[in-house]
């Protein structure tokens, strides 16, 4: 495949190589996404529903109780409070494996590039066995490193935007901190650097070259809220209209009521575990386009391939 990750990229390449390496590996990155991800993310998918739906009974059955559907909706909240707890630490468990396993899957699959070895699921999966101590390291210490840093910057941020100046620098600083955080953890994963010195790297490649940096993850970011927002309104307004057409049209009595709200209740579960996988795939673009500033200012700060080039031109003369 005709796809160079080591090298110097302006604002234009960032983008247009994020892209490019979908055109040149996004079957094989794809399948092995759903290969070792599917599992967590069908589990996913099937809790969110299931809690949704024992949920949305609980609602339909106090809203036919009138003025007393408070008072029920919460004697059956209390009645099912096993169970709920029980689908929320289900739900959070596999939040923290898909969220590992989705970071750690593009590093692994651009390690493999950037290196020129093969690209099989084993390789991929032994890369992330390997490295999940140090992710969940990871993101135990940005807890108290990244997080106070992230509170208090949005904080003197919110209090500039009374004055406007606040509302430019959300745009800036929002990518730009993303950038830093995810170029950390590239360096951390794909090296054996420690923490801060990873920070370190992430902080001096986000800044470098701030402006390209900045624009490019902010412009992915745009595109990836656009895509999902779009996919969730388009079929929310759509199930709203039809929700509320039918009401018109049905009779007052309580079952046609019911039967009309399980319905949308039913079809916006839906909708969301939709959206919510589609999200998951698009997330796959931004950790890409990280992976590729990481490259490509790896490249401008070691020179590896020219080293490389160099190096082979040494032994095809010794040979």
């Amino acid at each position: 495949m005709s796809y160079q990750l080591l090298k110097k990229r302006d604002f234009n390449a960032l983008i247009s190589d994020t892209f490019g390496f979908f055109k040149a590996y996004g079957k094989s990155y794809l399948k092995g996404f759903f290969v070792i991800n599917g599992i967590v993310i069908l589990l996913l998918l099937v809790t969110t529903f299931f809690f949704s739906r024992v949920f949305m009974d609980d609602v339909l059955n106090s809203m036919e109780r009138g003025y007393s559907s408070s008072r029920v909706l919460e004697q059956n909240l209390i009645a099912n409070e096993n169970l709920y707890i029980g689908l929320v630490l289900l739900i959070f468990v596999v939040l923290i494996i898909l969220t590992l396993v989705l970071y750690l899957y593009p590093v692994a699959f651009l390690n493999k590039v950037a290196k020129g070895e093969e690209i099989t699921n084993d390789a991929l999966f032994g890369f992330i066995k390997r490295k999940v101590g140090k992710a969940i390291l990871f993101f135990l210490a940005s807890l108290v490193t990244f997080v106070p840093i992230f509170i208090v910057t949005f904080s003197l941020i919110s209090l500039l935007a009374m004055v406007l100046i606040g509302i430019p620098l959300l745009f800036i600083m929002t990518p730009m901190m993303i950038s830093w955080v995810m170029l950390s953890f590239y360096d951390y994963i794909s090296t054996d650097n420690g923490f801060l010195k990873s920070v370190g790297v992430g902080y001096h490649f986000a800044t470098k070259k701030f402006w390209p940096t900045v624009g490019s993850t902010l412009i992915i970011y745009m595109i990836i809220n656009a895509v999902t927002s779009i996919l969730f309104f388009i079929p929310y307004l759509i199930t709203i209209v039809s929700f509320i057409a039918s009401a018109e049209s049905a009779s007052q009595s309580s079952m046609d009521m019911r039967d009309t709200a399980s319905t949308m209740f039913f079809v916006m579960t839906l909708i969301i575990i939709f959206t919510s996988l589609i999200s998951i795939i698009m997330q796959n673009l931004m950790l890409v386009n990280q992976g590729v500033i990481y490259y490509s200012n790896l490249e401008e700060r070691d020179n590896i391939s020219v080293n490389s080039e160099i190096d082979a031109i040494g032994l095809s003369e010794e040979e």
